[in-house]
């Protein structure tokens, strides 16, 4: 709004020296006039130039903090789905380690219908799994 009527001022006033005679004092007041609002007019760009790089800015950062979140965000998810990972193996390999373990205890008495483990095979695997002190 202030741009415009500081615009429709100047218009004004070049139209005005356009109809005076040159060298007279009233020509010379306005020339000062019609200066100072040129100049008033580049001060007021330049303060709305500087006013946008600010926004602009501060728009830009914004979105670099954005873009840091979603990649904590990123990583935060990818180190939760490792970690589970990891977990899940360790789990896996708990639980094949018991089942092999009872697997074989379970072959290993079957095989020897007695009771008694005579074999070496099946000695040798009680003794890991029963160790003696």
């Amino acid at each position: 709004m202030i741009k415009t009527l500081l615009d429709e001022e100047l218009t004004d006033e070049f139209n005005t020296l356009k109809n005076m005679t040159l060298g007279t004092k009233e020509y010379e007041v306005t020339v000062n006039t019609v200066t100072k609002l040129v100049q008033t007019r580049v001060e007021l760009d330049r303060y709305e130039t500087e006013r946008m790089d600010k926004l602009n800015l501060q728009e830009e950062q914004a979105k670099q903090k954005e873009q840091e979140l979603n990649l904590q965000k990123e990583q935060a998810k990818n180190e939760k789905v490792h970690n589970t990972s990891q977990t899940l193996i360790m789990i896996g390999t708990a639980l094949l380690t018991a089942v092999i373990t009872i697997w074989g205890t379970n072959k290993t008495l079957k095989f020897e219908e007695e009771g008694t483990v005579t074999t070496s095979a099946g000695k040798s695997f009680l003794g890991r799994l029963i160790p003696k002190k």
